[in-house]
């Protein structure tokens, strides 16, 4: 077939640039990681404690904060679980040694912190004994006074150890960027010493000669003139070789001419199916449409024959009424005459 032939070389010459291609890409990677053997890794830096940062200081208050929410919401319910138990039983005369415990204990943690601060919270535990629902203030004021005080001491710390920790993380990483430059220096003149090798020579000779390769098959595509640099690409040269080959097309014009046909053959189907899901769509949004409209509809309908049938009762209430009214006017008038 006319062209065939033709389009078989050119059909070569881009397998022979896709392989060229890969191999020039090995040996590239193959040649950066044996540069890359002779340096060790670098040495990461140490962090330096960072003061008043969101991760060393409010995570841990909220953390903390909300353990001791979370324990101490267990503690106020048997606290007043056993206000609720102990204040009839005192009203009875009766002693309830057990609950009085709890309740002493409850307040206790409260004014644990609250007593380092101010001495009036300090007999919170004792008057704790004697239950009134006045005390919860106390349980309240230690509650905010333990967050208060638990935020103090994390921020303290998070200061103690910036004052501690940076100096010697400073140090650690000035001993760390030396070791990185002496390493890089020994790892450069290692790599200076193999770039005077045989093995680096043949390396380079073998990457130029790929280079050399691609390079005249590059330009024998670029100079063949079967078809026009719009066609020359390989997935479009294998579809018209295929075209020849399996007699859909005599003619490198026939096959290019069929490529376009069957692209808008694909093109129109494409349209179609869209067209139709479009179609599709619409039908269904003008059912609910119209279903909405019938529903609507419908509701209109039934207000209506209920409205009816509210009038209608209406009226016979109203005719019910009348004829009430009127036949007690005629019995009053009966009674008159009798």
């Amino acid at each position: 077939m006319q062209g065939l032939s033709e389009l078989r070389q050119l059909k070569n010459l881009f397998t022979k640039q896709r392989g060229l291609d890969t191999r020039l890409q090995q040996e590239k990677r193959a040649l950066n990681s044996k540069k890359q053997s002779f340096y060790k890794p670098a040495i990461p830096s140490k962090k330096l404690w960072r003061f008043y940062s969101i991760k060393a200081c409010a995570v841990p208050v909220l953390a903390t904060s909300g353990i001791y929410a979370f324990a101490y919401s267990i503690i106020l319910l048997l606290a007043v679980f056993g206000a609720v138990i102990l204040m009839p039983l005192r009203l009875i005369g009766i002693k309830a040694t057990f609950l009085d415990t709890i309740v002493y204990y409850t307040g206790y943690p409260a004014t644990w912190f609250g007593g380092l601060f101010s001495s009036w919270i300090r007999d919170m535990s004792y008057t704790a004994k004697d239950i009134s629902i006045g005390h919860f203030g106390y349980v309240l004021t230690g509650t905010l006074i333990f967050i208060a005080a638990a935020l103090i001491f994390l921020l303290l710390l998070d200061l103690v150890i910036a004052v501690i920790k940076n100096p010697a993380s400073a140090a650690a990483n000035a001993n760390i960027q030396r070791k990185n430059q002496a390493n890089k220096k020994a790892g450069d003149m290692a790599c200076n010493g193999w770039m005077k090798t045989d093995d680096y020579r043949l390396r380079m000779q073998k990457i130029r000669e790929t280079e050399s390769a691609l390079s005249e098959v590059n330009r024998s595509i670029r100079g063949n003139s079967t078809l026009h640099s719009d066609y020359k690409d390989e997935g479009t040269v294998d579809l018209l070789v295929r075209y020849l080959e399996s007699g859909r097309a005599n003619s490198i014009m026939g096959a290019i001419n069929l490529m376009h046909s069957v692209e808008h053959e694909q093109y129109m189907e494409s349209n179609a199916r869209e067209r139709l899901a479009e179609e599709k769509r619409a039908r269904a949004a003008s059912e609910r449409s119209a279903d909405y409209q019938r529903k609507s509809l419908e509701e209109v309908r039934w207000q209506g024959e209920q409205q009816q049938r509210h009038n209608n009762r209406q009226e016979t209430l109203a005719a019910a009424q009348i004829g009430m009214t009127y036949g007690v006017a005629c019995a009053i008038d009966n009674l008159k005459r009798q």
